[in-house]
């Protein structure tokens, strides 16, 4: 595992600094590990900046924790409280494991833990705990049968949901959420997929939360949603069924763009995970 952040820039060493030494005083870790990092620099220049010119630097930090069996809090309240302790300025994703399930993943040669511990960056660790981590830890370069039949069945649930949307769409449609209920759990399915193939990691969450945690290989899958405009934002918003609760309808062009767009997704999805998968069974 490694430790060094050298490959950081100097701001970028100081806000994971402030954020793993929050972390350990909100909260009582076995181990933090920063398992991924985006960063981007952006350039506004408008005649109604005084200055012309405004640059804005991005950071985006993968956390890992590990908590004990025995932590008296949900891992709900964990995560939430663990939310709190990044800066206004500092965007992150955090994931919580207990011991005995992350002990258990390894001992199950599972590639999402394993590529965590050999490739993540250490910030913090209990030494103790450690000591139980099974050495050498699991390689990453398998597909076990458990994962097979996993990404065989989300693949299938995508492939069906988008089939049943496109003959509604092409046979006229009975009822306009319902078809929209199709193409959400076929994008849903297809990001699962996607994950589990190329990360080895079984993640549920909404379609929101289901892309941010694609950006861990690319951002392939977030520009067909990209979110650059209110009507960008809008289209994933009723894809996520975020609209509902509102009263929200979509209407037959909507939802034959949104079907394009799931379409798409699936494609996507299928292509670099064939890759992944092509990439990691045995010569």
């Amino acid at each position: 595992m490694r430790t060094s952040i050298s490959n950081l820039t100097g701001e970028q060493q100081n806000s994971l600094h402030h954020l793993n030494k929050a972390l350990k005083r909100a909260l009582n870790p076995l181990t933090i590990i920063c398992y991924g990092h985006r960063s981007s620099i952006n350039f506004q220049s408008s005649a109604f900046l005084n200055s012309g010119t405004v640059k804005t630097n991005t950071s985006v930090f993968d956390i890992f924790l590990m908590i004990s069996d025995d932590e008296a809090l949900s891992d709900a309240t964990v995560l939430e409280i663990a939310k709190r302790c990044f800066a206004e300025d500092i965007a992150g994703n955090i994931i919580v494991f207990r011991l005995q399930e992350v002990l258990s993943e390894l001992k199950n040669r599972s590639r999402f833990f394993s590529s965590v511990f050999r490739k993540g960056i250490l910030l913090f660790r209990n030494k103790n705990i450690m000591q139980q981590l099974p050495l050498p830890l699991p390689s990453v370069a398998f597909i076990t049968y458990h994962e097979k039949q996993q990404l065989s069945l989300f693949l299938q649930l995508a492939q069906q949901g988008l089939l049943r949307a496109e003959r509604d769409l092409k046979n006229g449609i009975s009822s306009l959420q319902a078809t929209l209920g199709l193409l959400h759990e076929s994008v849903g399915f297809s990001l699962r997929y996607f994950i589990g193939a190329c990360c080895g990691a079984e993640v549920s969450g909404d379609l929101k939360e289901l892309l941010k945690f694609t950006l861990n290989t690319g951002d392939v899958l977030t520009e067909v949603f990209p979110c650059n405009t209110d009507e960008e934002v809008i289209l994933l918003d009723v894809l996520n069924l975020s609209l509902i609760d509102q009263g929200f309808s979509p209407g037959e062009p909507l939802l034959r763009t949104l079907f394009k767009r799931t379409s798409k997704i699936l494609k996507l999805s299928q292509r670099a995970a064939q890759i992944k998968i092509a990439q990691l069974l045995p010569a």
